[in-house]
């Protein structure tokens, strides 16, 4: 369902604007005053612009409560019964879970933006693959991996899946109040870096991609720049080490009280 989201959404923006895109396209494709790189530029933006936004949407709103249950839902079926009977350390236990969880989102990603580039190329024209590239490297993995292994730690000793879920919703609702504040300009310096200590809605990465790679400005939304994107993608690892070491200190203690 995850996948098939991120799929349609992208696909269905690019059907409806092709007769507009494209025209725009060509227009500036046969001008003598623009050069190619232009057209490309174009074509990049408008393809971002119906890229990026749904399925950064659907990374922050629908990836975090399917992946919450994964570790309760060993518990629940009695596997992590049999876990506890092997040498497997809880690091390790955790680190495999967030592994195979980065593997198979990683595997999807990649394939719903290679359909939706390919269609794009074929039906509006070219676009610059460096940009997009880029968007699957450090923007899209980075968004699916930190908030998917977020959500799975913050909700590895929950009891049953339906806690684990209910914790998902919760960060998904964080998620979308801190994306709501942080597009905004700020000009309170020390509360806006505070801010981003605490942020799980790598606005900077959203907006970056979304208009900032274009170099442009505005002074109704907040439009990251690269260090931006640089500052975003260590406090998300940052975060993730964090969880993830407190969600490994209550394994190792609830395993050696029991």
């Amino acid at each position: 369902m995850f996948f098939l989201a991120s799929l349609t959404l992208p696909l269905l923006g690019i059907f409806l604007a092709r007769i507009h895109v494209g025209g725009l396209s060509q227009i500036v494709l046969q001008s003598v005053s623009l050069a190619p790189e232009a057209a490309r530029q174009a074509s990049t933006t408008n393809l971002l612009m119906l890229m990026w936004a749904p399925l950064f949407i659907v990374l922050l709103m629908l990836l975090p409560p399917a992946v919450a249950e994964t570790v309760p839902r060993d518990q629940q079926l009695g596997v992590r019964e049999l876990l506890n009977s092997l040498p497997l350390t809880p690091e390790t236990y955790l680190g495999g879970k967030l592994l195979s969880l980065w593997v198979s989102l990683l595997a999807g990603i990649v394939v719903v933006l290679f359909v939706v580039g390919a269609v794009w190329w074929f039906a509006i024209g070219p676009f610059d693959l460096g940009i997009y590239l880029q968007l699957l490297a450090l923007g899209a993995f980075p968004v699916a991996a930190l908030n998917s292994g977020l959500s799975l730690l913050l909700a590895a000793n929950q009891p049953n899946r339906r806690r684990a879920i209910f914790v998902g919703v919760v960060f998904c609702i964080f998620c979308l109040f801190t994306l709501a504040l942080s597009v905004k300009p700020n000009s309170n310096s020390l509360s806006e870096w505070l801010w981003k200590l605490l942020n799980t809605s790598h606005t900077a990465l959203f907006t970056y991609f979304l208009w900032g790679w274009t170099g442009a400005a505005s002074s109704v939304v907040k439009i990251a720049t690269w260090a931006d994107v640089v500052w975003d993608l260590g406090i998300g690892f940052a975060q993730l080490v964090t969880v993830g070491l407190i969600a490994w200190g209550w394994m190792r203690w609830r395993d050696a009280s029991q």
